[in-house]
């Protein structure tokens, strides 16, 4: 059921060996496309990407920053990256941070900013 509304995806974690698995799943056994891309490929990245119908993100891009801090380069990715015309998507956060999720819900969708417009923020855990 999964592929019959996601085509692609997109996945974004500093540890590929955390996301592997996550990636063959989705490309083995949902027939569904998959681009990785480590904090540092998104910073080199120019050209937005097309549209993705999903976005798996780790909370802590960087382990060395605060939530906030990382919060933070999430917004500047999301704002470079998908700008305006990417289409629909949904994104999937993760965390070991429970606590900080509420945060990234609270300030990753700024009203000010059309591309972020509305979100369904929930924890499960």
């Amino acid at each position: 059921m999964l592929q019959e509304f996601i085509t692609s995806s997109l996945v974004i974690d500093d540890d590929f060996e955390e996301v592997k698995d996550l990636i063959s799943y989705l490309e083995d056994q949902k027939d569904i496309w998959v681009k990785y891309y480590s904090p540092s490929e998104v910073e080199k990245k120019t050209i937005p990407f097309n549209n993705r119908k999903i976005i798996f993100l780790d909370l802590y891009l960087d382990d060395s920053r605060s939530s906030t801090d990382n919060i933070a380069l999430i917004r500047k990715y999301f704002k470079s990256i998908i700008g305006e015309n990417f289409g629909t998507y949904g994104i999937v956060l993760w965390t070991k941070h429970i606590n900080h999720f509420e945060d990234f819900c609270s300030k990753i969708f700024l009203k000010k900013q059309p591309i972020y417009t509305s979100a369904i923020c929930h924890s499960f855990g």
